[in-house]
This record gives structure tokens, sequence and C-alpha cells, in this order.
């Protein structure tokens, strides 16, 4: 007996979609941006920037390499960008992984502290058959920081950045998407960095101006955009 497909055209690509089941670490490049093009502000700075949040497994959407999984540790790559990006805003930034309290921080010679903490991180991506050959992985990345100034008296200023960077590419083996989600995550790094550094340099300038007497400027809550498609 023969047996027939509806489509024997797609067929052959979901079967070598299928083969190869498998978990596999993703391996993030490191990422190094320009934050700013402008003077770094001047004084010394607390900087923590919070870690060990983002150790992701992307979600797949779909049946398509149902089989297949990836993992990463974004937070390797993440936080030597943002501690370069900063080093960009501030003149002189002290690293540090404890938040020192607000009262203490001029005995300590800190003009003010920066903290940046982690909160929604999702990496989604989704193998889709073409109609006659192969198939396209669409990724979709999203990463967001809170971006915290505090001074001498208490918090001067927060704000929320969100990176956001999309990938599609064509594939034939499950185990090509990760080079897509590779380089969406990357992106996605690169975006959140420039602006958490932006949110920072903006709060640190309207703490200043506050402490001069001039009115503040009002607080931008959320900076986000999307990458290409």
């Amino acid at each position: 007996m023969r047996i027939r497909f509806a489509n024997p055209a797609w067929a052959v690509p979901a079967a070598a979609l299928m083969l190869g089941a498998c978990t596999s670490t993703i391996a993030l490049p490191p990422v190094s941006v320009a934050a700013t093009d402008k003077e770094p502000i001047a004084g010394r700075y607390r900087v923590v920037v919070q870690t060990g949040g983002w150790h992701i497994k992307p979600d797949r959407k779909g049946w398509t390499c149902s089989a297949y999984g990836y993992e990463m540790d974004v937070d390797a790559v993440y936080v030597p960008a943002m501690r370069e990006a900063l080093a960009q805003v501030v003149a002189k930034p002290d690293f540090a992984d404890t938040i020192v309290p607000p009262g203490d921080l001029r005995a300590e010679g800190y003009d003010g502290q920066i903290v940046i903490q982690q909160t929604n991180a999702a990496v989604v991506f989704a193998v889709e058959s073409r109609l006659f050959f192969g198939a396209d992985t669409n990724v979709d990345v999203g990463l967001t920081t809170i971006s915290a100034v505090i001074g001498e008296a208490g918090l001067q200023d927060q704000r929320t950045s969100e990176g956001r960077a999309k990938n599609k590419s064509g594939t034939f083996l499950c185990s090509e998407s990760e080079e897509i989600i590779q380089e969406a995550t990357n992106r996605a790094i690169g975006d959140l960095v420039v602006k958490t550094a932006a949110a920072v340099r903006e709060s640190l300038t309207m703490a200043r101006k506050t402490a001069d007497g001039a009115a503040p400027q009002p607080s931008v809550a959320t900076s986000s955009s999307t990458g290409r498609m």
C-alpha cells in the first residue's frame, strides 16, 4: 500500500527538523557599547548592578523542534556590559555588590548611589515550517531593568528601561536556531544597556538640578524599542 501525504513537500523538512533531540547551552559573545557621547558626570558614585537572575531557558512556541531546548547565562554578558556603560556616565564609579544606606553615603565619600535592578526577562522562539522546504526561526527577546539614583536623603529618581530585539532567519536543522537566538539576545542586551545608561544620566541630571533649586524635569517612566524582524 502506498501512503500519500496531503502535502509531501511539507513532510520532508518537518521530519528533518525533528532529528537530533538535545538541550544546548548558547554561549553569548561579549557586548560592548558606546553608551554616550557626552562627558561623564563629575563625582564619585557607588554603583550596584544586580546579578544572578538571568540564567534563561528560551521559551519555545509550537511543536516543531519540540525535543530541542536551550539555556543561556545572560548575566555573564549583561553585567560587564552594563558596568562598562555606566563607567561612561559617571566620572568615578565604584562598583560594589551591596547597597549602602543613604545616610552613610557621605561618610564613605560618595556623592550618590546608583542601583540597577533586574526585572522581567523573556526569550521566545518558534520554528515554523515553510510550505515547500525548510523552516523559519522567529525570536523575540525582552529584558527590563529598573535604575534608581539614591542620595543622602534617599531615593532621588527611578526609571524603567526595556531592551528589545527580534530576529528571523531560515533554518533546516533545529540546531541552526541557536545562532538566531544568540544574535537577538546580544542585540537586546546592547539595547538595554544603552537605554539604562541614558536613564541613569537623566536621573543624575535631574537630581543635580533639584539640589541646585531648579524645577526637575518629568521622569521618563519607560524606554523601549524593537529590533528588526
